[in-house]
């Protein structure tokens, strides 16, 4: 966890209003509501997979993967030429010998092998062709810090959306909310049971530890989808017909 996110707010002291501008913290740079919550989020291990399978994470996901010291823009198949399969292996004999070793065979996909030049090239910073084991180092340990700051800002977001009376944890309700927020799913009567396997103290609520646990766990099994409005399930026709009448104004003004 960056140094950032375990500093403390004393400026500019702010009360959580959800019907405000979400302020930042000039120290932190992460909503102000949340600043309670990063001395636990320094301290958390957090799952990988907390953040994959919630909505949100979907764009998180995307970033993880793609966060690195420096911008990567890897190259897609249109990028790269086509090859005949004669070519393929003519291009990777590198000794001329009519026959593929394994790492002759490793070149024989372009576009993987264009793929892993660009990613060879992005962690070999000093450009001298070798990438060293500090280089290495510090590629992945960048990506592993912007991954736990971005896992502390979803948690810390999550809380200040669905933590409505400020005490830093979530009860029952505020979590079947969570559930029909995020990931469309509706709780069935046994829920209460599973909810309290996971809070651990008995408090009636879970923490920020204990909703880690929840949401890494959670058997999503026991739970059901949230059915879709009535109004997403007009016809198509039906929705063009009640559109047309108010567009035709806007038509007319055009011409």
């Amino acid at each position: 966890m960056s140094s950032a996110f375990r500093k403390s707010c004393n400026d500019n002291p702010c009360h959580p209003d959800k019907e405000t501008p979400q302020v930042l913290c000039a120290k932190t740079d992460v909503p102000c509501g949340t600043r309670q919550l990063l001395p636990a989020l320094g301290k958390a291990h957090l799952p990988l997979n907390v953040v994959m399978r919630s909505l949100s994470l979907i764009a998180l996901v995307f970033l993880l993967g793609t966060v690195s010291a420096k911008p990567l823009d890897p190259r897609t198949p249109e990028d790269v030429p086509e090859e005949t399969p004669a070519q393929s292996f003519a291009r990777s004999d590198a000794n001329k010998d009519s026959s593929l070793t394994f790492d002759e065979f490793l070149h024989s996909d372009l576009v993987f092998e264009q793929i892993k030049r660009d990613e060879f090239n992005n962690l070999d910073t000093d450009k001298d062709g070798i990438v060293s084991k500090a280089e290495f180092d510090s590629h992945y340990e960048a990506e592993k810090q912007n991954g736990d700051d971005l896992k502390a800002e979803y948690f810390g977001q999550l809380f200040e959306d669905f933590d409505d009376d400020f005490d830093l944890k979530l009860d029952l309700e505020e979590i079947k909310k969570v559930l029909e927020t995020r990931f469309l799913l509706k709780t069935r009567p046994n829920f209460p049971e599973i909810f309290a396997k996971f809070d651990k103290n008995g408090d009636g609520a879970l923490d920020l530890n204990e909703y880690q646990k929840f949401d890494a766990e959670m058997p999503f099994h026991e739970l059901d989808p949230v059915p879709a409005p009535a109004e997403v399930k007009k016809p198509i026709l039906a929705f063009k017909t009640e559109k047309l009448p108010m567009m035709k104004p806007i038509v007319g003004k055009l011409f």
